[in-house]
């Protein structure tokens, strides 16, 4: 895969298919094979860029503190690095946050988004659930059965939790994933960000067409949050300015529903952007 020098740093990404540009931004435990599943179905469709935030992947894993304004700033150069002037946004959980702030800043880029999974703060529940994933990181390792165990409670269905051929093999393969893709460093500051993100006070300024996908057994970021914090649903009804929004709940699917449904959520991303855009 081509790697692009952002900033300072070596970044891996890949561009495949044809059709409308589509960048797609990964998740706080992923690079490109957050969306191995998905891209797939899309690239009939779309022009999809893929990439490893710094920290991650075959990215650069460098000394640089990470966190929202370097990810923010590598993935907008990268954006113009490929050449898309405009494009439709795909953010999958802490992916959204990053759209919903690039968004807000650039509308005139982006001809539509889609959110997965996605929150704009997150409540006490939350954030707890991303203190025990960092705590659990730095002490035994972002490999570890500890982590990975965890991990998976709270991103799949209660089924899939209830089948132990299914759990152990998700377990093992996170495990694998982990500890390929992305640096204790990066994973600390990514469980660090996604406790202290607030983008809620972008949201009445978006008037892109959006849609959003939450999955009905979400547990990590949940469509309805409480008080403290704003998930999908939330984020939804705060799209005050924004005339074109659609909100999908994905039955049984839980926060991982690009793993879950990969052929769902591509189908509705298919659709959507027909819908707005023409074409695809």
């Amino acid at each position: 895969m081509p790697i692009a020098e952002i900033n300072g740093a070596h970044i891996n990404y890949k561009v495949q298919g044809k059709g409308p540009a589509l960048v797609q931004v990964p998740g706080a435990a992923t690079g490109i094979q957050g969306y191995m599943r998905m891209t797939p179905f899309l690239v009939d469709h779309f022009t999809v860029l893929d990439f490893d935030p710094r920290g991650y992947g075959d990215s650069t894993r460098t000394d640089t503190q990470y966190g929202f304004d370097i990810w923010a700033t590598d993935m907008a150069a990268l954006i113009d690095h490929v050449g898309f002037d405009s494009f439709i946004f795909h953010g999958a959980s802490m992916g959204s946050t990053l759209a919903l702030d690039f968004t807000a800043k650039h509308p005139e880029r982006v001809k539509a988004m889609v959110l997965s999974g996605c929150t704009a703060r997150n409540d006490v529940t939350s954030r707890a659930q991303f203190r025990a994933w960092k705590a659990l990181a730095k002490a035994y390792g972002v490999g570890s059965t500890e982590l990975t165990g965890l991990m998976a409670t709270h991103s799949l269905t209660r089924r899939l939790l209830d089948t132990p051929d299914l759990r152990e093999t998700f377990i093992a393969n996170l495990a694998k994933q982990l500890t390929q893709t992305v640096s204790l460093d990066a994973y600390v500051a990514a469980c660090d960000y996604l406790i202290e993100v607030d983008v809620t006070d972008r949201l009445p300024s978006i008037k892109v067409p959006t849609l959003i996908m939450v999955g009905d057994e979400d547990v990590l970021t949940p469509a309805m949050q409480g008080e403290t914090g704003c998930g999908g649903r939330q984020i939804f009804d705060r799209l005050t300015a924004c005339e074109t929004k659609e909100y999908l709940e994905l039955k049984g699917s839980a926060h991982s529903n690009m793993r879950d449904v990969p052929d769902v959520c591509a189908a509705a991303i298919v659709a959507f952007a027909k819908r707005v855009l023409g074409g695809a």
